[in-house]
């Protein structure tokens, strides 16, 4: 329960997971410190990406909360991708998880 609660109050990352800010291309390092393209299916702060549109000077992604720019994003990354959705799926169920 102390776990749940921490995790609840202060947003607690495991730590083989970090959280990645996004610059403007849409390009970041994951865990490996390799250079990937933000895409559909990343796990986002804002949530899992669904779609991702170019425009001719600008690229935007949507999620269930919004459409945004690849800048205002942070992207969660780990070196386990079993661990990340896990991690993800607790993230957005908390009620499901509280013993």
């Amino acid at each position: 329960m102390k776990y749940l609660k921490t995790f609840e109050d202060q947003d607690y990352l495991p730590s083989n997971i970090k959280l990645i800010p996004v610059p403007w291309n849409g390009f970041y390092r994951d865990y490996k410190n390799e250079l990937q393209q933000l895409d559909v299916g990343d796990y986002t702060d804002k949530g899992l990406i669904i779609q991702k549109i170019l425009n001719h000077t600008d690229l935007k992604y949507t999620t269930i909360n919004g459409t945004f720019r690849a800048n205002q994003f942070s992207v969660y990354v780990c070196d386990n991708y079993k661990d990340l959705k896990e991690f993800i799926e607790i993230k957005n169920d908390t009620t499901k998880y509280n013993l």
